[in-house]
């Protein structure tokens, strides 16, 4: 991620996490976690990664805690219609702000 390669970093965790499976097994390591969701973030795939972060706790990690506050801060930037439509799982085609740098795990 780091180095610009989201592509590559989003099959190169996949391959990792998922372990063959169609979805990220339950006992994929918490980094692994964060890192897909991020990647899925960084490749503006929204539903993959708020899918994933959804079920992560805050208080686990601080990057979830990072990462969800991005989210927050970003929804807040929407105008009433986006919310709303943010709210019914269908997101805005804008990018979230994220003021840290990637693959920083």
């Amino acid at each position: 991620m780091r180095l610009g390669k989201i592509e590559e970093a989003i099959s190169l965790v996949r391959d990792v996490a998922f372990q063959g499976y169609i979805c990220m097994s339950f006992d994929a390591p918490v980094l692994y976690q964060i890192n897909f969701a991020r990647a899925m973030l960084l490749s503006d795939r929204k539903e993959g990664d708020f899918s994933i972060l959804n079920k992560l706790d805050e208080k686990v990690h601080p990057q979830i805690a990072k990462l969800k506050d991005a989210i927050r801060q970003s929804v807040k930037r929407l105008n009433f219609i986006e919310k709303c439509c943010y709210h019914i799982g269908l997101y805005p085609n804008k990018p979230v702000t994220i003021d840290f740098s990637p693959g920083e795990l």
